[in-house]
């Protein structure tokens, strides 16, 4: 018998960087995300969101003006970023050309991190230092730059060529963004910030999570330039005989109010619900609980299991009025028979795989049920997250003293029940 047989590469954790590049290229596309909410933002001075165009993420403001920022990650066992590290030297680098290629063109830099950036008075590591250096030399341009300062000017020189004045100028700029989410923290980031919104006051939570999921992948897009158009690799011929990216690809990286609203609408047109070909009321929920005792119990189910159905009947019929209440009675009937035909979809193969001529296959119907109901209230998303697996199975005793559901061979209900 081989004691140490050979590993198979579905049951071996990969080693290669791949997953773990796009986890960081997805949190860059929710720092995205939550930039772009601000789009709906009457009162924002933003105008539009670029990805991956110049910059990590470039947002045009109202004014004309631009902003730039970029997103750094890595593990938080690394520490935070200090001044002199590649990352953070490229950053400035970046900003710095682009200080000298558009001049008076951006209002400002920013910085964006999972991981903060070192802090200690004093000491050239610390950026935030460096970059107030940088603002006091600025403002003063006659006095000599500061020991501590001269070093990453000029590493900035060596690496762009640009003047102090440059340089200066758009160290200066740099605003730090202090420390984002954790890596794994994307989603539940831009969902807290899309239920802050006015716009989705009364949304629920599943249909939230779509949104923010959407939305990420929106921004995902724009910065992989994942547009439809045929043309898009191909290039512009201008004066000059300059070549440059064309418009398409450029416009592909673009958020703007009227794209995140257009996500906002087609996710949530994406949630369906079911309905019942014979309408029902939530007002016409069935009175009482003695039918579903004669037939759960004709199925031979346990007292006890009789006994829960009894209380999950009554607290269904309890978030029933809840949701007739808080959501009005058009959303709630809609709910509802989407609750009712669901449930009686799952509990009718239930009784069909589980049929049998006698009538003691009730306990065994039970179980199926609540297997099947405990996956559907996993995947569906068209229910409030309030409406849990035992309210699906307290419609399942809704549908049984409605006479719709069976937990054994039909027979005829006592008259005087009927009454």
């Amino acid at each position: 018998m081989n004691e140490n047989p050979t590993p198979s590469p579905d049951e071996t954790h990969s080693k290669d960087p791949g997953d773990d590049t796009q986890r960081r290229f997805r949190y860059q596309a929710s720092c995205a995300a939550l930039l772009a909410l601000e789009l709906l933002d009457e009162d924002s001075e933003f105008e539009e969101i670029y990805c991956e165009q110049y910059e990590d993420i470039l947002i045009r403001r109202k004014d004309g003006k631009f902003v730039g920022r970029q997103v750094k990650t890595r593990e938080l066992h690394l520490g935070p970023f200090k001044t002199f590290e590649e990352a953070m030297i490229k950053s400035l680098t970046r900003f710095t050309i682009l200080e000298r290629d558009f001049p008076g063109k951006f209002a400002h830099y920013g910085i964006a991190t999972n991981n903060g950036f070192f802090k200690k008075k004093g000491d050239k590591n610390d950026l935030q230092y460096i970059i107030d250096l940088a603002r006091d030399c600025s403002e003063n341009p006659s006095q000599s730059p500061p020991k501590h300062l001269k070093p990453v000017l000029e590493t900035i020189r060596m690496k762009t060529g640009c003047t102090k004045d440059i340089i200066l100028s758009a160290l200066s700029k740099i605003e730090l963004n202090g420390t984002l989410h954790a890596l794994d923290d994307c989603e539940s980031r831009v969902l807290n910030r899309l239920q802050s919104l006015p716009q989705m006051a009364g949304c629920f939570l599943e249909d939230a999570t779509l949104i923010a999921r959407a939305l990420i992948e929106s921004a995902f897009r724009a910065a992989s330039l994942a547009n439809d158009t045929p043309t898009r690799d191909y290039f512009d011929v201008i004066e000059g005989g300059v070549i440059t990216l064309n418009h398409e690809r450029i416009m592909a990286k673009r958020l703007t109010k009227a794209s995140i609203e257009a996500v906002i609408t087609s996710t949530t047109a994406g949630i369906s619900t079911l309905v019942t070909t014979v309408p029902t009321s939530i007002h016409a929920l069935p009175k009482g609980v003695r039918k579903l005792e004669i037939k759960m119990g004709r199925g031979h189910i346990s007292m006890s299991n009789i006994l829960l159905a009894k209380d999950l009947k009554a607290s269904t019929e309890l978030l029933l009025q809840t949701w007739y209440h808080r959501h009005g009675s058009e959303r709630a009937e809609k709910m509802y028979q989407h609750l009712r035909t669901l449930v009686f979809a799952s509990c009718q193969t239930a009784y069909d795989t589980t049929f049998v001529d006698s009538d003691e296959f009730g306990m065994k119907m039970l179980l199926a049920v609540r297997l099947a109901l405990k996956e559907k209230r996993n995947t569906d998303m068209a229910l409030p997250k309030q409406c849990t697996e035992e309210h699906f199975f307290g419609m399942a005793s809704i549908l049984t003293e409605d006479c719709i559901i069976w937990w054994s061979k039909q027979f005829d209900i006592p008259a005087e029940v009927n009454k």
